[in-house]
């Protein structure tokens, strides 16, 4: 089971790190100066946007670890729209 989440969790990290130079998504907080700001947050909330797209997708549920996967890369993206929502506010 280790083994199945550690493959996830490589394939998560790699596939958002190929597409980590197509810049800011469309999650609401992707204006220049935003991304400008905060560069290393937005590059993470587009790699796990891309992950959690990849994950829904995959024809396997990694011997049942995909939806765990899944709800980790979600609390993650919530964590991150709330630092830049924080952000947001004391800048």
């Amino acid at each position: 089971m280790n083994k199945v989440i550690y493959a996830a969790a490589a394939i998560t990290i790699a596939a958002g790190f190929a597409i980590s130079a197509f810049g800011a998504g469309s999650y609401g907080f992707n204006t220049p100066h935003q991304v400008e700001r905060d560069p290393e947050l937005h590059r993470a909330i587009e790699n796990l946007e891309h992950a959690n797209k990849f994950l829904r997708r995959a024809p396997d549920d990694y011997g049942g670890a995909r939806s765990a996967a899944i709800a980790h890369v979600n609390a993650a993206l919530s964590g991150l729209y709330r630092a830049l929502k924080h952000d947001e506010h004391t800048r």
